[in-house]
């Protein structure tokens, strides 16, 4: 489940291009089941928290056509908890790792 809330700053329109600036926030966790509980390992013992909260801003064009507009944005997310679970054990080959945080680029074409 994820839920994302932007605020835009929109250019007036020249001609048939709009351009804006976007910023927000986003919230995300996981859902799906965990599989093979019986089963551990070191290496399935590194456990990261099932949800985060990330900052995101970018920036797009509006490409208004005649029977459609074309929206390509470009949007940057950076993750702002730690994700690894405290209490998990240095002694496992994955136990170095102390800070882990989501990091993420994302490409939007939207037609309407």
């Amino acid at each position: 489940v994820s839920q994302s809330r932007y605020f835009l700053y929109k250019s007036n329109r020249r001609d048939n291009i709009r351009m804006y600036f976007l910023g927000g926030f986003h919230f995300g966790t996981e859902t799906n089941a965990e599989n093979f509980n019986g089963r551990r390992s070191a290496l399935n013992q590194f456990v990261i928290r099932k949800s985060d909260f990330a900052l995101e801003y970018g920036f797009g064009l509006e490409l208004f056509q005649q029977y459609f507009k074309l929206t390509p944005e470009v949007v940057f997310s950076h993750g702002l908890p730690n994700l690894v679970q405290p209490g998990f054990s240095a002694s496992t080959p994955l136990g170095s790792i102390q800070r882990l945080n989501t990091r993420g680029i994302s490409l939007h074409l939207i037609f309407e």
